[in-house]
């Protein structure tokens, strides 16, 4: 299950270290522009993660699809999801 506002469902990327610790650790919010999706950071989540050598603290990297790209559902009407 995706989560979703207004019946429209979110895709998105969340990874996490093993010693991640809600609270504690980093976390890396990373969103794409137009017209990209989560897909840009394909190479640069594993290095986020990888980053936790240097404080092992944990990391988690989240990385959304915008309601009308990538794998987020595409709403039919155009006025559901434009830029006002």
């Amino acid at each position: 299950n995706l989560p979703s506002s207004k019946k429209f469902r979110f895709a998105y990327i969340d990874e996490s270290t093993p010693n991640y610790s809600r609270g504690k650790s980093n976390i890396f919010l990373c969103l794409h522009g137009v017209p990209t999706y989560s897909y840009l950071y394909r190479k640069i989540i594993p290095v986020l993660l990888a980053s936790n050598k240097y404080h092992s603290n944990g990391v988690r990297v989240i990385a959304p699809d915008f309601i009308g790209w990538g794998r987020s559902d595409k709403p039919l009407n155009p006025d559901a999801h434009k830029f006002k």
